[in-house]
């Protein structure tokens, strides 16, 4: 995949995230409780979970025609 294409990708990933907080309003009341500044990371339905960056502030999603928030699993 591209990069144009990834991009293009999360963007909708990013799309689809926003209607399920609207059509679900107890996931964007999740995400409001993550920390300020974490980055957000999509995990499809056919992704392994990925390693969580050292340091960093990430929540993690995953897409399987719903989003669903999942805790890091440290190794």
């Amino acid at each position: 995949m591209t990069k144009q294409e990834e991009v293009h990708h999360n963007i909708g990933l990013t799309f689809e995230f926003l209607r399920a907080c609207i059509t679900n309003p107890a996931l964007l009341e999740r995400v409001e409780q993550f920390a300020d500044g974490a980055e957000i990371v999509f995990i499809e339905k056919d992704q392994p979970f990925p390693i969580p960056k050292e340091g960093a502030k990430q929540e993690f999603i995953k897409v399987a025609h719903s989003f669903e928030i999942v805790e890091a699993e440290l190794a």
